[in-house]
């Protein structure tokens, strides 16, 4: 499909704001996002509740900043067409547990 090989080269795209996202500021926040989901979800927290949400969100993205290569992964993912859920998946299992 060359639709799907288009949409898959590039990441990026402009908010509605008019900013510029970047390929790689839209595939990070992607596998922060999912790996937010996957510890809201182990954890048992509500979207509703606001401030240990936003304690996740902050947790993952620590983790992200100091673990640079979680990134590297997940271009490595999208490069191969693998699933970022797997990478959050893992990324869980060796920082969380």
């Amino acid at each position: 499909m060359i639709v799907r090989e288009a949409l898959n080269e590039n990441m990026g795209y402009r908010d509605f704001l008019g900013r510029e996202i970047s390929h790689n500021e839209a595939l990070q926040k992607r596998i922060r996002d999912l790996i937010v989901g996957v510890v809201v979800e182990e954890r048992g927290i509500s979207e509703k509740s606001f401030s240990l949400y936003d304690s996740v969100i902050n947790e993952v993205k620590e983790i992200c900043d100091k673990h640079p290569d979680i990134y590297t992964e997940a271009e490595k993912y999208y490069e191969k067409n693998k699933r970022l859920n797997l990478l959050a998946e893992e990324v869980y299992q060796k920082y969380f547990i």
